[in-house]
């Protein structure tokens, strides 16, 4: 039995179409499916049904990948702690995250445990809180990096990060607008944010003068963006008061593009929890990394 072509199954399944699987396993699409079909041919049988571009497990396909599933994570575990007993640690880490917080929060500390352990890779991938939860949930990744769930009881959580944001706004939009002197005269200043409903600026006001909330109800902002670096961007031109998470801004309050806004109110704090699954079979690698990356005890 080839296990290399066990394990491109594998990717193949989670994945869901020999085009993602490629990528994943930085292989041509054509060589995929070449060990897709040795494999069916070694066996003898079916293994993926295809449809409107993605794959399906038959039958067969799905009780092999089941199985092979808990023998190459056991066959990894023995590796991984004889690789442990001779004082290295090696493999591939695929991690996700939401991608904005990469770069400050996480890649720095991934290069601090690669100069510990120059025999460990990664493989970074980006997305919302939901689609990293169902990447873990379905094994395309070993590790996420979650703030909003939708299924706590199935991970283990650890703290790892804890990222205030504030009410920030432009020298100049504050000259042509007006300081605000409290939270309900922000309500009269224009706001940049999310959505038309003013999501990111409500959680803020929440936190600040819930009372206020409903006054929010039919307020426009001047823009609505995708991610907050188009939001610091918006509001360093001076399109209206943002709430940014503190990390993102440093650089233009120190050149006086952003001041904050409010001094006296209160940041939200979005907390992110280091995610493993609860049921899952350990590796070395993968539990010196979380406790590297958060040697606390697990979250409740």
């Amino acid at each position: 039995m080839d296990y290399n072509k066990l394990r491109t199954l594998l990717v193949v399944a989670e994945a869901g179409s020999v085009t993602a699987a490629a990528r994943q396993l930085n292989l041509t699409q054509q060589a995929v499916s070449a060990q897709i079909a040795g494999l069916e041919q070694n066996l003898a049988m079916a293994l993926l049904t295809r449809a409107n571009r993605r794959v399906f497990l038959t039958d067969e396909g799905r009780i092999l990948v089941a199985e092979a599933a808990k023998h190459l994570r056991a066959i990894d575990g023995v590796v991984d702690r004889m690789q442990t007993r001779r004082g290295s640690l090696e493999g591939l880490v695929r991690l996700g995250i939401f991608g904005e917080y990469a770069p400050t929060l996480l890649l720095p500390r991934l290069a601090a445990f690669q100069q510990q352990h120059p025999g460990v890779r990664f493989q970074l991938n980006l997305g919302p809180d939901a689609t990293v939860e169902a990447w873990l949930r379905d094994n395309v990744i070993d590790m996420g990096f979650i703030v909003e769930f939708s299924q706590r009881k199935l991970f283990e959580r650890r703290p790892f990060a804890k990222v205030p944001y504030r009410l920030y706004a432009a020298p100049a939009l504050l000259a042509e607008a007006g300081t605000p002197p409290s939270v309900e005269a922000v309500l009269n200043r224009p706001l940049v944010d999310f959505a038309e409903d003013c999501p990111g600026f409500g959680i803020w006001l929440k936190r600040n003068e819930p009372r206020l909330v409903p006054r929010l109800r039919g307020k426009l902002p001047r823009l609505t963006v995708a991610d907050d670096p188009s939001l610091k961007a918006a509001a360093v031109a001076g399109m209206g008061f943002a709430v940014l998470p503190e990390f993102m801004v440093k650089t233009e309050l120190e050149a006086g593009q952003l001041v904050l806004a409010l001094p006296g109110s209160e940041p939200i704090t979005a907390v992110i929890d280091l995610t493993l699954k609860e049921k899952r079979t350990p590796t070395k690698t993968i539990e010196t990394l979380a406790d590297f990356l958060a040697p606390t005890q697990a979250a409740t």
